[in-house]
This record gives structure tokens, sequence and C-alpha cells, in this order.
């Protein structure tokens, strides 16, 4: 039973904001590149299930998202945001920064999510040490630029706040509806002509 419902925690509570976020299923193991929990965008990364002959699936492992461990929070030094576009528009955050290279493993991973109004945004590394670097390896910094984009297609008009890591903050504004005006669903309360 706890499983099965880690599973469905797993495949439900996992937004991809990056193709890179989406799980993935070959050979009976289920891979749920990151879950997000009610504080923490991505707390948990790289979850490995397999299923087993009952059909339910067993968790083998996962990391977590804690400074000092497998996936690190690099410093961010600023954050500029860029809106391109006049309708829909995108809306990207230019991101700089630092990560530690000691034992560095893999690219940033970016990760958002958007309550109401806000967005919180996580930027990850994955490093092959556990609690602390090596030896020597504690000032040895790597620079970064990346560019983020922000899932704001079909967002109303109004003034948004974003936060990177925790740490950078600000705000952006989309001046109408962001989408073309000719969506049409019944989920958006307009009917496509047939």
């Amino acid at each position: 039973m706890i499983q099965t419902l880690t599973v469905s925690l797993a495949i439900f509570g996992a937004t991809a904001s990056l193709a890179a976020d989406s799980p993935s299923f070959a050979a009976e193991r289920l891979l749920v590149p990151r879950v997000d929990s009610v504080g923490q965008v991505a707390q948990y990364q790289d979850g490995t299930l397999t299923r087993l002959p009952s059909g339910e699936f067993r968790l083998d492992g996962v990391d977590t998202l804690d400074m000092g461990k497998v996936y690190q929070l690099p410093g961010i030094q600023s954050v500029e945001v860029r809106t391109i576009g006049t309708g829909p528009v995108s809306v990207l955050l230019r991101v700089n920064g630092v990560d530690p290279s000691c034992d560095h493993v893999s690219p940033l991973r970016f990760s958002q999510r958007r309550t109401g109004n806000r967005f919180d945004v996580v930027i990850s590394s994955r490093h092959l040490y556990d609690k602390s670097p090596s030896y020597g390896c504690i000032d040895s910094y790597r620079p970064f630029r990346v560019t983020v984009p922000l899932d704001v297609y079909g967002l109303s008009s109004g003034t948004y706040t974003f936060s990177v890591n925790g740490v950078q903050t600000g705000q952006f504004a989309l001046a109408s509806e962001n989408r073309y005006p000719d969506d049409c669903h019944e989920t958006l309360e307009r009917q496509c002509p047939k």
C-alpha cells in the first residue's frame, strides 16, 4: 500500500517544466526525475521504482535536495527578467551564479512551480559526494549563466513574482491575457466552431 501511494505521489506531484522532468518507464523501472514537496520545489530527485510481479512498485532509491548532500543548490548572484514577444509573450529568467566544481557530475537541473501569482524556481546540481566534498575542493567554484523559461502561456494579466533558489526574488507583469485570442476549448469557456 505504501509503495502504491508513493508512486501516485511521484507521478502526480511531478510537474514538468522541462522535458528532463518527465518520468520514464523501461525494463520494469520507473524513473522519476523530480517530485515537489509542499515546502520545496524538487525536494526529491532521481527516484527509482521497480515494478514487482504483483504489479506494485518498490521504491529503490531517491535523492533529496539538501545542501551538503548529493543534490545542491548553487549560489545565485543575479537574476534578470526578459520578456520576449508581443502576445502571447515569453518570460525568461537569465540567472548568473556559481556552483561548487568539486565532484560535479551532471548539468544544472531547472525546476519550477507556480502557485497563484508566484513562481518558485529551483536550480540544482548533482555531485558525487554525500555530506562533505573531496579534500581540497571546498574553494573551487565554476560560474554559470543559464536561461530559465517560465511557464506563462495561458496566464491572466497581472503582476507575478518569482523566487530562484529562495534567495533571488523579483516580479514581472503581463499586460493582457497571455494566449492567442482564438484559443477555444470548453475549459476556456470558448467553444470551437464546428
